[in-house]
């Protein structure tokens, strides 16, 4: 069955014009899901193996519903709860997204059952699909979030992303089943809250307040100094709104929120879309909403505002109010409160917050239940009329501050812990005199958060409760989360999983303690044969420790040495593996499937933007190629690797640094520290990676350092056949020096070009493209096999062509491949 969608493909024999030509891709055939790998028994015949297509139509379930950031939300009657899956449609190149209903005591009653009882199904209230546009920061995203339960138990409302990257707003009803858009078609919503029969939702700009622009075509010439030059080459893609617009609806009426100082829309800064950075906290009776707005000024003492560590150069510079020196920023913003009938702001602090200097905390405003108290957190507080000491505190930005709303004063409960331990959650606890605090802990990945519970002491806050370990993920119906068996029949709801075992749903009864499955969204996986997945440590000359994830073929056969594919870019093992860390390139266990071993490795980083970044990486990629093969498992001579976005880097380094080393490998929509790279993105960004890397601007004497150290000045060491995507017109731009410079050397490269995907591939057609490509080459390169299927036939007449110049380079033979 052929697919219409194209993905173009860049011709890389230096014998041959450089064209383009288009490829259309199709679903794998029956013939190639069922193909052996030839390192496999034959007595498997019948098995079917775990390939991309399956990996791309699994049903995923999300975990951003509502701002727990749980997998399940409860009903506030308790007597439901939701949750959502999505799944890569192929035929129409969608993602399909389902919001999925369960009755609680259905499920209460299930876990009471002994025998062969079946579990309560769920119902599906409403699913929606969309070919996804836009950048999303991770893998396997929905186009349904936000979802949020009404009071009366009865209706939800969500966020649904459509194909032309809008996202509306809508309510379905549980008896109807009915779904309907509140918001105007086309109007894009970036984020909404619900209280007190009142939704404050911020979105897109209407076309009276955006900034007029001139036309391009409208002028000979234009100005475009400081520019970046993807804007500039790219002007449709680069379009974004500086500001978003604050919108109520009440009583079915939608209107426009405007500053009664001038009748404008009142704007808040869209630098960060995530939810988490621009609060809407609405208050009780629904009468106003805490949000972060623009400051309108910069008090000549913000100037003293100490920026996160590991971004000194940022600072504010007063009398601009457009200014954040050595930022990307706009703008600093503060804490605001909007009066949503009449439109009147004002300042709850007298400073920025702590993003608008790099702080990582995220930003929550919560309201105590009475309304006179105001949780604020990553902001700075005043340093006006404070003495010293304190004053001396509050240069760094609050965690988590309460402000009393009556008489204006503030309390900080703790101060920053900076990017190692960032705040994570803000709440009242039992009472308005109680505050839980969460932080993390990026620098010990196998701890769970730390809570922090202060209680109001006179006029101020003291610590009362401190504890390490607690879940993330809060999936219990009640406040508590860990569901107390002093209430019985409480549930628990948690998605369970492995690296070896499908995500499902699982129930648990507090008061008893019993546990069970509650629905399993992929049955067909148990089918599969999926190789075994376990966490694989290591430790590289310096003794620095590493932990990956090790992926060996269904089938594996004790003693065998098998090809080994490396992916890089983290690991995570708590999870199903099935691509690896993100969607672009990597292909785990498709790979396994075809009788590779797979090792899934995380990034050093230690040193990043440093001299040292690459010897850190290539000292833990050697370690693990020097233990697998002395535990006996590899074929050392068949190792490939795949880099991806910041680890092409290191990748294209390895290539350079031991040009024998790899038999194949990929480097896809990356960032490669050379000196193109920085000429051509280099202008209107700060601070500069690669300068920091090589400890000098590439001008003058210093320009030396550059041609030392870049990878792209040492191109012609590499002598590995290497696969190059590239995912847009910026990304074709910055792969081109590496191409272009192997193409006209005669070594084997392939260039593949995908013009509309996102650097986290989400479309399945384009997943397809990339991690099924990547699956064909490695099988290729490193076991000497091709696809049966004819219409791949020009695809392996090019490689073929490619080992070609491979043996002439290397004066031997390589994997013959077979026909």
């Amino acid at each position: 069955m052929c697919l219409g969608k194209k993905i173009l493909r860049i011709r890389s024999s230096p014998v041959a014009m450089i064209t383009i030509v288009a490829i259309v891709f199709l679903l794998p055939s029956e013939k190639v899901q069922g193909q052996l790998p030839k390192a496999m028994s034959s007595s498997q015949a019948g098995t079917h193996y775990f390939t991309v297509k399956d990996s791309i139509e699994m049903l995923r379930f999300s975990r951003d519903l509502g701002s727990g950031k749980s997998t399940v939300i409860f009903s506030p009657n308790k007597r439901y709860f939701a949750t959502v899956t999505s799944r890569g449609v192929m035929q129409s190149d969608e993602i399909e997204s389902t919001i999925w209903i369960f009755r609680s005591e259905a499920v209460k009653k299930y876990l009471t059952t002994h025998g062969d009882a079946e579990a309560p199904a769920p119902w599906s209230i409403a699913k929606f699909a969309a070919v996804p546009t836009v950048d999303y920061l991770a893998s396997y995203e929905s186009i349904v979030s936000d979802v949020q339960w009404l009071p009366n138990s009865s209706s939800i409302l969500f966020l649904v992303r459509s194909s032309h990257k809008k996202r509306e707003l809508y309510q379905v009803d549980l008896s109807s089943g009915s779904a309907r858009a509140l918001t105007a078609a086309g109007r894009d919503v970036f984020q909404f809250k619900f209280k007190d029969g009142v939704i404050v939702y911020r979105a897109a700009q209407s076309g009276e307040s955006r900034p007029q622009t001139i036309d391009s075509t409208d002028i000979a010439a234009r100005d475009v100094t400081g520019v970046p030059l993807q804007t500039i080459l790219f002007p449709e893609r680069q379009r974004f709104d500086q500001y978003s617009e604050l919108r109520v609806i009440r009583n079915g009426r939608d209107v426009t929120l405007r500053d009664p100082t001038n009748s404008q829309p009142i704007r808040l800064l869209n630098s960060i879309q995530v939810p988490e950075f621009n609060p809407l906290s609405i208050s009780p009776g629904g009468t106003a909403v805490a949000v972060l707005l623009p400051s309108k000024e910069i008090k000549k003492s913000w100037e003293s505002y100490e920026p996160e560590p590991t971004l000194p150069g940022l600072k504010l510079r007063s009398g601009d109010p457009g200014a954040v020196a050595d930022s990307n920023w706009d703008r600093p913003v503060q804490y605001a409160l909007v009066n949503l009938k009449t439109g009147e702001s004002k300042s709850l602090v007298n400073a920025p917050s702590g993003d608008s200097l790099g702080y990582d905390d995220q930003s929550h405003a919560v309201w105590s239940e009475h309304g006179g108290d105001l949780l604020l957190t990553n902001t700075y507080l005043s340093l006006d009329e404070v003495g010293d000491s304190e004053r001396s505190k509050r240069l760094r930005p609050c965690a988590a501050a309460v402000i009393n709303l009556n008489s204006s004063g503030s309390s900080c409960l703790a101060f920053s812990r900076g990017n190692g331990s960032p705040l994570l959650n803000a709440s009242f606890g039992e009472d308005d005199n109680e505050v839980v605090l969460r932080f993390g802990n990026t620098s010990v990945t196998l701890l769970g958060p730390r809570e922090e519970r202060y209680r109001r002491v006179n006029e101020g806050w003291q610590l009362s409760k401190s504890s390490s370990n607690v879940d993330n993920y809060e999936s219990s119906p009640d406040k508590d989360a860990n569901c107390p068996t002093s209430v019985s029949r409480r549930l628990s709801i948690e998605v369970r999983q492995d690296l070896n075992t499908p995500p499902t749903l699982w129930a648990r009864d507090c008061a008893s303690g019993i546990s069970k499955r509650i629905w399993d969204p992929n049955p067909n996986l148990a089918t599969l044969a999926l190789g075994e997945a376990s966490v694989f440590h290591w430790r590289d000359k310096t003794g620095y420790e590493w932990t990956g994830g090790l992926i060996k073929p269904p089938g594996h056969v004790p003693g065998l040495r098998y090809p080994l594919v490396i992916q890089t870019h983290g690991f995570y093992e708590n999870e199903f593996m099935t691509d690896g860390s993100f969607t672009t390139a990597f292909a785990a266990r498709p790979l396994a499937s075809t009788g590779l071993v797979v090792l899934q490795i995380p990034t050093n980083h230690n040193h990043l933007n440093t001299s040292d970044e690459v010897p850190d990486q290539i000292r833990g990629i050697d370690s693990a190629i020097d233990k697998l093969d002395s535990g006996g498992l590899i074929d050392r001579s068949r190792v490939g690797i795949i880099g991806f976005s910041r680890t092409s880097y290191h990748v294209e380094s390895l290539l350079i640094k031991e040009p024998s080393r790899f038999a194949a490998a990929t480097i896809a929509d990356g960032f490669d520290a050379s000196y193109m790279q920085e000429m051509l993105f280099g202008v209107s960004t700060s601070p500069h990676d690669t300068q920091k890397i090589y400890g000098a601007s590439p001008f003058g004497e210093t320009l030396k350092q550059w041609v030392e150290g870049a990878p792209s000045f040492h191109l012609d060491q590499i002598k590995t056949p290497l696969r190059v995507e590239a995912i847009g017109p910026g990304s074709i731009l910055g792969e081109w020096e590496i191409y272009s410079s192997l193409w006209q050397q005669g070594k084997p490269v392939d260039l593949i070009y995908i013009p509309d995907g996102q650097h986290i591939l989400q479309k399945p057609l384009e997943r397809m493209a990339s991690q099924q490509g990547n699956v064909d080459w490695f099988r290729f390169w490193l076991k000497g096999e091709e696809d049966s299927d004819p219409l791949k036939a020009t695809q392996y007449a090019r490689w073929r062509e490619l080992r070609k110049l491979q043996e002439q380079s290397q004066g031997k033979s390589v994997h013959s491949g077979s026909r």
